[in-house]
């Protein structure tokens, strides 16, 4: 909200800007949840690294573009928050037993909160300096992350592959 105060936006507009993302979130969760029930796991991982570069690329390039980059930004980024919940949580239902669930999701929650204090913390850090440091700072360990994700989705895939009978492949 600051970046965009800063970037001479209306007030109505950089005080809503949670609201618009969690209006998108509403939106595209139930779309991103069929998708993924319909086999697409893997393409809607590639929609959330579309959508995270897209937030970062906006909000980095915003002060040249204004009101266009703002909206398709915030629209991204209701599309990311959205699809990252569901495709993360979905790999944790692939990939452990029933009885489990509880305690993978809740694990999953702790990491993600202890990394969004220490992302908060460094990023406000950095804001001090220059707000675009904040955009490059968390597009550079969201895709690291990703391509982590990423990495073992394939690796996983192609485990899972070798080992299945001839018959089922």
């Amino acid at each position: 909200m600051i970046y965009l105060k800063q970037q001479n936006f209306p007030e109505w507009f950089y005080l809503s800007t949670i609201a618009i993302f969690n209006a998108i979130m509403l939106i595209s969760s139930p779309f991103i949840g069929s998708q993924i029930d319909k086999g697409f796991l893997k393409k809607m991982l590639y929609v959330t690294a579309l959508a995270l570069g897209i937030f970062n690329i906006c909000f980095y390039q915003l002060a040249t573009m204004g009101w266009l980059l703002a909206i398709l930004g915030l629209c991204a980024w209701g599309v990311q928050r959205a699809s990252a919940q569901i495709v993360f949580s979905s790999f944790i239902f692939k990939s452990i037993e029933k009885k489990y669930y509880g305690t993978a999701i809740g694990i999953y929650y702790i990491v993600t909160g202890v990394a969004s204090m220490l992302s908060a913390f460094s990023c406000g850090y950095l804001a001090k300096f220059n707000f675009v440091n904040v955009f490059l700072f968390s597009s550079f360990f969201a895709f690291l992350a990703l391509g982590v994700s990423l990495h073992m989705f394939f690796k996983r895939e192609k485990f899972a592959t070798a080992n299945m009978p001839a018959s089922v492949v």
